[in-house]
């Protein structure tokens, strides 16, 4: 009987927990009121890797005074976390995927030729990689079980999980610079800040010729 192939395809599982962890005092968005533990939340979030994926989960949270419970991971409580805490949080979530930062950080280094198709294609072979190799542990596994004169049997194997779309990373992207939307207008708007000038124009892309053609989707020019 040959062993299951599952085990040689585990990803982490990541545990977010900072009303446990922390002891923090939390109030809910609702009512103000005071939140405290309510269990697990039974949602598990499949998150993109560099090289793989990886689950997240959560703890519930339940109000005191409302009865509303809100998940730990939600927008509401990591507001209420100080900046040391909330950079802990490793991913973006989106309505059906996550991402983790590692990946967005990629994103945020898009120059000449650096482009999200680009990123997109590195991600692909990079999972590839990943699932291939631990593919070749478990068969090595299975040709030294092997009976020497025994029927070849079929070896199901799980599917590797595809890489989202380029617009998804895009989307993706989007998402967490809109997290930093107000430190960006207050380095705009104070003269004091590092950023005295800021315009974005469309236009100027349909000019690039040449290997830069259809690289960019959008030009932002900073000046200081």
């Amino acid at each position: 009987m040959q062993p299951p192939a599952h085990p040689f395809f585990q990803r982490p599982f990541f545990l977010w927990m900072p009303y446990r962890m922390w002891a923090y005092q939390l109030v809910c968005p609702t009512c103000g009121g005071k939140l405290s533990g309510a269990g697990l939340y039974r949602t598990v979030r499949r998150v993109l890797d560099r090289s793989g994926w990886y689950f997240m989960g959560t703890e519930y949270l339940e109000c005191c005074s409302c009865h509303k419970k809100v998940a730990g991971w939600s927008r509401d409580i990591l507001g209420q976390l100080d900046i040391a805490h909330r950079e802990e949080f490793p991913a973006v979530l989106t309505y059906k995927l996550s991402c983790d930062r590692a990946v967005i950080g990629l994103l945020k280094e898009r120059t000449l030729g650096n482009s999200a198709s680009r990123l997109h294609a590195s991600l692909v072979e990079q999972h590839t990689r990943e699932w291939m190799a631990r593919l070749i542990s478990y068969l090595s596994v299975l040709h030294k079980l092997r009976v020497p004169g025994a029927a070849p049997q079929v070896v199901l194997l799980p599917t590797m999980h595809p890489v989202p779309g380029v617009h998804w990373l895009i989307s993706v992207y989007v998402r967490d610079a809109l997290t930093r939307l107000e430190e960006t207008k207050a380095r705009v708007t104070t003269i004091f800040g590092d950023i005295l000038k800021l315009d974005s124009s469309k236009k100027v892309t349909k000019n690039l010729a040449g290997g830069a053609a259809g690289t960019a989707a959008w030009v932002t020019n900073i000046g200081n």
